[in-house]
């Protein structure tokens, strides 16, 4: 940051001029006054308080340490000289809040990719893996159909969010939960399921879904 007072000349800043210098609001001096962090110390003939060269500096210190995201109260102690040796251990454990944070943030980032890669897919599986786990029938790209059908509504959308939960080896529970139903029905119903298994996707989001009541 450039040195304000080189900019105000010998007679001081108000508080509007020290705002422009410094890119902080009246408001935020005001505060800053109001808490002894950092106040004007000299007066216009008028009665109006000026900014000083020497306040100034200490007002674009307060900005370069909370620019670094450092609390008001760690700079009062930075600047008053009481965190003299600790200067160093502030800032650095302000950087591993922040570090922190970053990871934090990454987390997010991913799991909204995640989210929002299950609402397109469905399914978040490879190719090779959906037929291992669902048969060599299965048809990756049905999900693009299921979605331009069913996408948007509730069940989708909660079938993407369980998707985004699920591993592996729960679609492979999933996948043989429905063999055995397949298995368990009566001879009738072969062909129903059939028919069932040309859309896995809707069969395995529930969109799709047939029983014996339904067709009476």
């Amino acid at each position: 940051m450039t040195f304000v007072a080189e900019h105000t000349g010998s007679s001081g800043a108000t508080v509007g001029a020290a705002s422009e210098l410094l890119g902080v609001t009246v408001r935020t001096l005001h505060h800053w006054d109001a808490i002894g962090l950092a106040a004007p110390s000299a007066r216009t003939p008028a009665g109006y308080r000026l900014y000083t060269d020497d306040d100034l500096a200490r007002l674009e210190r307060v900005v370069a340490y909370r620019d670094a995201g450092l609390s008001l109260e760690a700079i009062r102690a930075v600047l008053d000289g009481e965190a003299a040796d600790g200067v160093v251990a502030l800032l650095s454990e302000q950087r591993e809040r922040i570090a922190q944070r970053i990871r934090e943030l990454e987390c997010l980032e991913a799991n909204l990719a995640r989210l929002s890669l299950a609402h397109e897919r469905g399914v978040l599986l490879g190719d090779a893996e959906q037929r291992e786990l669902f048969g060599a029938r299965w048809d990756p790209a049905s999900a693009q159909g299921a979605r331009e059908r069913w996408g948007g509504s509730p069940q989708w959308a909660q079938f993407a969010e369980r998707s985004v939960r699920r591993g592996r080896e729960e679609w492979r529970s999933l996948s043989r939960g429905f063999t055995r139903c397949r298995m368990s029905l009566p001879p009738p119903w072969h062909a129903a399921w059939s028919l069932v298994r040309r859309r896995p996707t809707d069969s395995l989001t529930g969109i799709a879904s047939s029983s014996p009541s339904s067709s009476r």
